[in-house]
């Protein structure tokens, strides 16, 4: 990992922080809606969660084909 990786982690980590610290105020402020598998679904549709989910997904992927390879070097040691 080089200092441009370690940049753009600590970018993001704090952008992440900082939105998940909104997110947590209004849910302080308003109570967190229920949301049933309809209200799911219908969320889907709003292009901040379909953002949001392929920034999640995008992470979740690059996670699981990083910590597969991590795994397999420390199995071979």
């Amino acid at each position: 990992m080089d200092a441009a990786d370690l940049n753009a982690m600590g970018a993001a980590m704090q952008g992440g922080v900082t939105c998940t610290s909104k997110a947590l105020r209004q849910i302080a402020e308003n109570g967190a809606p229920k949301v049933g598998l309809f209200g799911l679904l219908s969320a889907m549709r709003d292009p901040e969660v379909q953002k949001a989910m392929g920034i999640m997904i995008t992470v979740l992927k690059a996670m699981g084909s990083c910590m597969e390879e991590n795994l397999k070097q420390v199995s071979e040691k």
